[in-house]
């Protein structure tokens, strides 16, 4: 079904609890200030630290007033799509850089350029790799905040019983393909039975994540041409990461039927000597005891330096009625954000503004500076509006690798059949 079927299907479901009270938006404050609303999709503490940027905002100047709405992540983009299609959609939203071409594909975000503009918002001060990924021929679609990659946890008392962890505290491994497999090879010798060599789930984003890492390190460019429509998968270089992959699954090294809620778990508790995964963890981690963790990129195990890593940005939905002056206090705060990208790393993000790695208050919160830099080598996905519907069919059949139910050649085959017929 194309996707235009699906939004008229959805704003439908929708509507009607949307207009009756998720928008809900007024022109102005009772005292006079602009009030805008704001629909983000941030659970656990990610929306407690988001709470008290939008509090700060509120309290420190005189003009504008931000009504945050806080929804469930798995029905966030279906009712912002509705909301908006039926011409109640909230002035400023979170999106996902991955999922930002299809909202904009669907007619959902308003171009920025113009409106930036009239608040002198300085692109320039963004990361370039993060920015490039918020673009869409050519122009500005959304104010990135962040980028989340995938990151390796190491716990370094394991790794120093084991002669693992050099006198910096870094671990002790040639990075090659063969470098990383002697590394967890002896991890597996010497840790204790009941103790995992890498805490890594057998199913979901989990093992997808770390494919794609490998995937572009081997030099592989997305999984689509230049076009954003046609499915372009370097075969031998996709094949050759899942089956890289597939070996640490069969020797057990990735945690035998490891459920994906257990993963940072089993980190957390100090029973798993590494694990991937995104670098909002990291704050939790910081906070357990007798938890002597490090961080740093995901291992440069093949050609190239690459991670997986997705951003938080700022859009301003379409509007029915677009009103200049609530434009340009979106994206006042929107710069707000930015500019306070230090309070945001409390989640564990990158945040996106350059020169952020010399900070003050980044540099005195725990391992931030250990994975700053991660930044510039996320292989983001190309401005496609098929980036999730990829993405959800590759995880679906590569997770049969796993398994042991294929071979990484049939898996991603029978994928790519699926995505030809599905994207026709």
């Amino acid at each position: 079904m194309k996707q235009s079927r699906r939004l008229v299907i959805l704003t439908i479901i929708f509507t009607l609890t949307i207009v009756a009270g998720c928008s809900n938006k007024s022109t102005n404050a009772k005292d006079g200030k602009i009030e805008l609303t704001f629909w983000s999709l941030f659970g656990g503490g990610d929306g407690e630290y988001m709470k008290a940027i939008i509090k700060d905002f509120n309290e420190l100047q005189s003009e504008i007033v931000v009504k945050n709405v806080d929804l469930e992540f798995e029905e966030f983009y279906p009712k912002l799509m509705a909301a908006v299609t039926a011409g109640n959609g909230p002035d400023m939203a979170i999106t996902h850089t991955s999922k930002l071409p299809e909202l904009v594909n669907e007619g959902i975000v308003q171009e920025l350029d113009s409106i930036a503009d009239r608040i002198e918002f300085d692109w320039d001060q963004l990361n370039d790799n993060i920015l490039s990924s918020a673009m869409i021929d050519g122009e500005h679609y959304a104010v990135p905040i962040d980028t989340h990659p995938y990151v390796m946890y190491f716990n370094k008392t394991i790794l120093a019983e084991a002669g693992l962890l050099d006198e910096d505290g870094k671990p002790i491994f040639e990075e090659s393909p063969e470098g990383f497999i002697d590394f967890t090879s002896t991890l597996q010798e010497k840790i204790a039975d009941q103790q995992h060599v890498i805490s890594m789930p057998y199913k979901l984003v989990y093992p997808y994540r770390l494919w794609w890492s490998f995937y572009h390190q081997l030099g592989g460019k997305d999984l689509i041409g230049n076009d954003l429509k046609t499915l372009l998968i370097d075969m031998d270089k996709a094949v050759e990461a899942a089956d890289y992959m597939k070996g640490f699954y069969e020797s057990n090294v990735f945690s035998p039927n490891m459920e994906p809620n257990d993963a940072a778990k089993s980190f957390q508790s100090g029973n798993a000597a590494l694990l991937f995964d995104g670098v909002w963890t990291v704050g939790a981690f910081s906070e357990t005891e007798n938890l002597d963790f490090g961080v740093m990129s995901v291992p440069e195990v093949f050609n190239e330096s690459a991670t997986w890593g997705d951003s938080h940005t700022i859009i301003l939905p379409i509007q029915n009625k677009p009103d200049e002056e609530r434009e340009a206090a979106a994206m006042e705060f929107s710069k707000w954000v930015v500019d306070h990208g230090h309070d945001w790393a409390k989640a564990g993000h990158i945040p996106s503004k350059k020169g952020i790695a010399d900070d003050a208050d980044l540099k005195a919160l725990p391992h931030r500076s250990e994975y700053i830099d991660v930044a510039d080598i996320v292989a983001f996905p190309k401005t496609s509006p098929y980036n999730w519907t990829i993405q959800n069919e590759m995880i679906r059949h590569l997770d049969t690798v796993w398994a042991g139910a294929a071979d990484p050649q049939e898996a991603i085959e029978n994928a790519i059949k699926v995505l030809e017929k599905n994207m026709d």
